[in-house]
């Protein structure tokens, strides 16, 4: 039981060409990553540039600290590689970032777009609400409790991730050099 991530980021990044972005960010890819393979390839493969970030910080319980980081890379990451939306692979890293970025005078969505990854009840509550991708959870438990309650035929269900749109995305900022461009998609 599980989730085909690729085909959700798929879904996350035709959207988000089709909205003119054109450069963005990955927060907590490493810096080493290959761009050509695994989540960074569903982008480039559209013609978009990802930018690693190498803010991984994984294990780590200091949540706001962690965003903090991420949003100062953000915002020089905006400045000097006019980056146009962030995708995050957690929906309260996504939205403390976000909230972070505001703070510091960047709006979200109109400077930067702003995207997460859980579906996580609570991303609605931030503001603005995130936009994300939801892990279909009660499901896979139900399917997981009919695989360890009896006698199913195979023991192998990849679920969707779908894509919950609110209004923490929103097109390319005019202001920067890759909004507008290759529009035709």
């Amino acid at each position: 039981v599980g989730v085909d991530r690729c085909a959700g980021l798929e879904r996350l990044a035709t959207m988000l060409f089709k909205l003119g972005h054109r450069r963005l960010a990955m927060p907590e890819l490493p810096l080493e990553a290959d761009l050509g393979r695994g989540e960074p390839a569903v982008f480039t493969r559209l013609g978009m540039k990802v930018l690693p970030g190498g803010q991984g910080g994984a294990g780590t319980d200091d949540v706001a600290g962690h965003a903090d980081a991420c949003a100062a890379w953000l915002r020089r990451a905006v400045r000097t590689d006019s980056i146009t939306a962030a995708c995050f692979r957690d929906d309260e890293l996504a939205g403390t970032a976000a909230t972070f970025l505001q703070e510091s005078g960047l709006r979200v969505p109109e400077d930067l777009s702003v995207t997460g990854f859980d579906g996580m009840s609570y991303a609605r509550a931030f503001s603005p609400p995130l936009t994300t991708l939801r892990i279909p959870v009660e499901e896979m438990v139900r399917r997981t409790q009919e695989i360890f309650g009896g006698q199913p035929r195979d023991y192998r269900h990849i679920f969707d991730i779908a894509l919950v749109e609110r209004q923490s995305h929103g097109p390319a900022s005019a202001g920067s050099p890759a909004a507008g461009r290759g529009r035709q998609a």
